[in-house]
């Protein structure tokens, strides 16, 4: 479970010494609401200072903002965005069947490329920190 930026890091250091990624992609599965476009800022804010240490661009990937192609399903988009992402960061904190869904393929396709270990990062119990964050600007309380 990470809980702050320093763990993140820390993965993210470890990541790269165990897989040399190929394509610089991280594929952000979560539910997208209003309400949890708090962790996307924060998964954004962490994965910008990573890629500042390693001098090396990292496009963190919200297939909700990307423009959708014409003759394209979503679910298409979606597997192919995870398929050409080398880590994914999943919250899994509400038990979001989509999240899960994408978190079983994501699974799948490290498993047909040989890996010996997913590249999965999984978010837990952003609850509290939504009320939290909630509370104070709202209410001005913790």
């Amino acid at each position: 479970m990470v809980k702050d930026n320093d763990e993140i890091d820390i993965l993210f250091e470890t990541y790269k010494k165990t897989y040399v990624p190929k394509s610089r992609k991280i594929y952000l599965s979560m539910p997208y609401h209003i309400h949890e476009d708090l962790i996307y800022f924060v998964v954004k804010d962490v994965v910008n200072n990573v890629s500042e240490k390693i001098g090396e661009t990292i496009e963190l990937i919200r297939t909700d903002k990307r423009p959708l192609g014409v003759h394209r399903a979503i679910e298409s988009r979606i597997y192919d965005e995870i398929q050409e992402s080398d880590l994914m960061i999943a919250d899994i904190t509400n038990n979001n069947p989509n999240v899960s869904a994408e978190v079983g393929y994501k699974l799948a396709i490290d498993k047909l490329k040989g890996l010996k270990q997913p590249q999965l990062i999984f978010i837990k119990n952003t609850r509290g920190y939504y009320e939290r964050t909630y509370y104070k600007e709202k209410l001005g309380k913790v």
